[in-house]
């Protein structure tokens, strides 16, 4: 059975605090990890809004090259705080843009969000 949509996403917004918490406690692999975890809840999202498969990665590869292209920036490239930050940004990014099918949710927890990095 599919997860509702809000619930996607209301895991999506605990990876974000918690690899937020991460990057700041020095846990940089930790914090990869759930970086990894908002990036892959936004591409369920990304996979249910276009009628794929969102359970298991199984719709990813089907989703268009530009979707992809948004994820792209969310992979974390080195575990230095800057670059666990910059991937954890692109994924929050990412995952806003999915968010259509919960976007009161999303529109009000986002600046709550975006404070964690200010």
């Amino acid at each position: 059975m599919p997860r509702p949509t809000f619930e996607l996403l209301g895991y999506a917004v605990h990876h974000v605090v918690r690899a937020q918490v991460c990057i700041e406690r020095g846990r940089p692999w930790q914090a990869a990890y759930w970086i990894g975890g908002v990036r892959d809840e936004a591409i369920a999202l990304a996979c249910r809004r276009r009628g794929l498969p969102d359970v298991e990665g199984r719709g990813v590869d089907d989703l268009p090259d530009e979707v992809l292209a948004r994820f792209d920036g969310a992979l974390v490239r080195s575990l230095d705080p800057p670059e666990l930050r910059r991937a954890l940004r692109a994924a929050l990014d990412a995952l806003m843009v999915e968010a259509d099918e919960a976007r009161e949710l999303a529109d009000a927890v986002e600046p709550l969000l975006r404070e964690l990095f200010a």
